[in-house]
């Protein structure tokens, strides 16, 4: 055999190094690339959840400043003595005397006997509210139903005194009634009535009608003829009973408008 060219082996060298270095691109560096692209897709989806942060930080804090007022205007409102409804808008005035007896009345009368001490046996629950509006002039309306809650609470001497003492700390217009005790030792029963008020503010009533003037449009006491009184009515020393000097002479003068106006 001969030997083989130079040529030759320089030309299989290069198929082989440029063999080697596509089947390096294709095995090694292209899926290492393409992990590269989607590592940078990645992060740019980071970095534009990056920049959002602060906008979402300020939604957020906007959205928990208007939670926060929400709250403090409603504990606001429940701490009020009373509501203010008016019947000027019926379907308005309805839905909160629903919602005061829903919600409100049996929240604030149970806060508050916890809050002094009691346990509460019986006769805390509202019933349910009126399906017409009430028919109110403007000022308090006793509820529910312009009844009294009959209340059974359980406790001791002093809680159930601190019940009357306090009564001002609770959220509503209240008044309370007669205290009936029974039990024995430290636990004592008290059963007692609360009422329970909100302010109406009613329509205005409609002017009265303007009184009708008297049959026969005269004044009361002009029936009677001018001058004096009927025949014979004159005092003594008058003109003779029927005479003509009855209504001018002496003491016979009778008032004007008499006698006609008092018979009728």
């Amino acid at each position: 055999m001969g030997k083989v060219p130079t040529i030759a082996i320089i030309g299989v060298a290069a198929v082989l190094v440029i063999g080697i270095s596509v089947a390096a691109f294709y095995l090694l560096i292209k899926p290492k690339k393409e992990e590269l692209t989607k590592l940078q897709t990645d992060l740019a989806a980071e970095q534009a959840v990056v920049a959002q942060k602060a906008t979402a930080e300020a939604d957020k804090a906007a959205v928990d400043a208007a939670w926060l007022k929400a709250q403090q205007e409603l504990a606001a409102l429940r701490e009020r003595k009373s509501i203010h409804i008016s019947m000027y808008q019926p379907l308005l005035a309805m839905t909160a005397i629903w919602y005061e007896y829903r919600d409100e009345l049996p929240r604030a009368v149970q806060t508050y006997l916890e809050s002094q001490g009691v346990t509460i046996e019986q006769g805390a629950s509202i019933p349910a509210p009126p399906l017409a509006p009430p028919a109110v002039t403007s000022g308090f309306m006793q509820v529910p139903g312009n009844a009294a809650l009959n209340l059974s609470v359980r406790g001791t001497l002093a809680q159930i005194q601190n019940v009357y003492k306090n009564l001002a700390q609770l959220p509503r217009v209240a008044t309370i009634g007669a205290l009936s005790l029974s039990g024995t030792g430290a636990q004592l029963t008290a059963t007692f009535p609360l009422a329970l008020y909100i302010i109406i503010e009613g329509p205005e009533a409609a002017p009265p009608a303007a009184a009708a003037g008297g049959e026969g449009g005269g004044p009361p006491g002009g029936g009677g003829p001018p001058g004096g009184g009927p025949p014979g009515a004159g005092p003594p020393g008058g003109g003779p009973p029927g005479g003509d000097s009855g209504g001018d002479s002496g003491g016979g003068k009778a008032p004007k408008g008499g006698g006609g106006g008092d018979d009728e």
